[in-house]
């Protein structure tokens, strides 16, 4: 496929690979994707982020640390973080590449 386009598979927001098939040695049957863009595991990632995450900083009641003071980490790989950040951030698809998460840096977010 070449170096340029395997690296817009891996970095752009809307680029994927051709599908998986039964004959690939990865290949998962469904629900598993057969192939994903960025775009794909954002709407999954943020979906997941506001079912559960969001409720435990905000919405859950009865906790023992007042919502202003809890903090929450998220440890997952870089292209869960990446897509996370491009949607709190609202970057540009053009820009997405451009995203770099760093392997063991801590990256802050504060919600209001």
């Amino acid at each position: 496929y070449g170096h340029d386009t395997v690296q817009s598979w891996r970095r752009s927001l809307r680029d994927k690979p051709p599908p998986l098939d039964e004959t690939h040695p990865h290949w998962l049957p469904p629900p598993a994707p057969t192939t994903e863009s960025l775009l794909d595991c954002q709407k999954r990632v943020v979906a997941a982020f506001n079912e559960y995450i969001a409720p435990s900083m905000f919405d859950e009641e009865d906790l023992p640390t007042p919502p202003e003071r809890r903090a929450v980490v998220v440890v997952a790989h870089s292209n869960t973080i990446r897509s996370l950040m491009a949607a709190f951030d609202e970057v540009p698809d053009e820009l997405v590449p451009k995203l770099y998460v760093p392997n063991s840096v801590p990256i802050l977010y504060r919600f209001d």
